[in-house]
């Protein structure tokens, strides 16, 4: 008996959900537009990592003036309002968005895979490594990435929520129609904007930091799991 107050309580909290809205409800409309963003977040994560690996190595590894001209086009790069260029698109598709966000998605782990590499390029295996002759790219693969593992691992739920947050942002601010086949939870902001529907905010705004909290719970066992083997 004790129970049905808090339960009583959780209904009356998500009811707002299930109200019809245009002909739509609430709570099927957040569950499209979760997937529709995770899914555009995990592709854009993906690639951006990617991105930031090659580029971190390549400062890392060969230093010098490979690592000062890099470093040189990061800094001008990173200074540029990423989506204030998105914004000025007239009409973007799905792929020049991708292509867009995906230019400064990879800017941070670009340089935590570098101070990896910095570090990890003056320990005694790499240096006998390269004594023996060791191709560099073999060198890279099998010495030296897998033990910056944990910049690509602490980087990754960061980069996942940014791309979420950048795709609610184009969608909120540019007032275009839907890009994908569902609606996103920047479309589903932009619908609270003319429809009044507060307690959508609110659970938009649960949903991203529901998200972000479990990617660090995951990464982090997964390094528990990897470091314990």
């Amino acid at each position: 008996m004790k129970r049905w107050p808090f339960i009583f309580f959780g209904i009356l909290i998500t009811l707002p959900l299930f109200a019809p809205w245009i002909h739509n409800e609430m709570l099927s409309k957040l569950l499209y537009g979760t997937r529709t963003s995770l899914a555009f977040g995990l592709l854009l994560t993906i690639l951006g990592s990617i991105l930031g690996i090659i580029f971190g190595t390549l400062q890392g590894y060969f230093g010098g003036k490979t690592d000062i001209l890099i470093g040189r086009l990061i800094e001008i790069w990173a200074s540029m309002p990423s989506l204030f260029l998105i914004l000025m698109i007239p009409a973007p598709t799905v792929t020049i968005l991708i292509s867009i966000m995906l230019f400064f998605n990879w800017l941070s782990l670009a340089n935590t895979i570098r101070i990896e590499f910095l570090r990890a390029r003056t320990l005694d295996y790499v240096i006998a490594s390269q004594a023996l002759g060791l191709h560099p790219i073999k060198i890279i693969i099998k010495h030296i990435l897998p033990n910056a593992y944990i910049g690509v691992k602490s980087h990754f739920p960061f980069i996942f929520n940014l791309s979420l947050v950048q795709l609610a942002s184009f969608n909120f601010l540019s007032n275009y129609k839907t890009l994908f086949q569902h609606p996103s939870l920047g479309d589903l902001l932009l619908q609270d904007k003319y429809f009044q529907t507060p307690w959508l905010t609110g659970s938009i705004i649960i949903v991203m930091t529901l998200t972000l909290s479990l990617l660090i719970f995951i990464s982090e066992e997964l390094n528990y799991y990897a470091s314990s083997s």
